[in-house]
Order: structure tokens, then sequence, then C-alpha cells
């Protein structure tokens, strides 16, 4: 719990007001997703808390279509605006789900 309290922090100071509005759908999914999504929306906000603390790129939009004239398609995750050099950059996250027991077996000796 202290990880995501952490979290959750980290992303109230580091990101502005419109960010904040655009990022809870994924806040949402966390909270309510009682499955293995839970870690899906989990891996997006670390990664885009870590993408912030940079400094460089400021959210502009979340689920943005792939294909423009396609907006029930394939979506990335976010879409992200360098301000140095006013270029966007989209990003996808994708989550690796280990099974419990090879968890188990990578601490062994």
């Amino acid at each position: 719990m202290a990880f995501i309290k952490k979290l959750f922090e980290e992303l109230v100071d580091g990101l502005e007001a419109e960010e904040r509005k655009l990022v809870v759908p994924a806040l949402y999914g966390m909270l309510t997703n009682i499955d293995r999504r839970f870690y899906n929306f989990r891996g997006e906000l670390c990664v885009l808390n870590n993408i912030k603390k940079s400094g460089k790129y400021k959210l502009v939009d979340i689920e943005v279509p792939v294909v423009a004239a396609n907006p029930k398609g394939l979506k990335l995750d976010f879409k992200l605006l360098d301000q140095a050099k006013s270029t966007y950059t989209f990003v996808e996250i994708v989550n690796v789900h280990i099974p419990t027991m090879y968890m188990s077996m990578a601490a062994m000796p």
C-alpha cells in the first residue's frame, strides 16, 4: 500500500491540472479492478510518473487511436509533447505478467 500511496502523491505533485483529468480513467481502473488488470493500470501510471519526473514532457492525451480515421481501433496509451522540441511522442505500455510460481523460482539461489 505504501508504494501506491507514494505513486499517487508523486502523480499529484508532478501532473498539471489538465493532465490529472486525463489520468482519471487509469486511476479508476486501478482502484476498481481486483483482477490482474489492476497491474496494467498500475504499470501505465508508474511509467507516466517516471516520464513526468524528467520534466521534459507534457501529457496531451490518453488512449490515442493509431489511425485517426479509425477511433475504435488500436490505441496507444499516451500522447506526450516534448516541450523543448515541440514534437509529439506516442507511448504504449506493455506489462508482462509473470506467474507467481516463476517468481518464487527466481528467488532461489
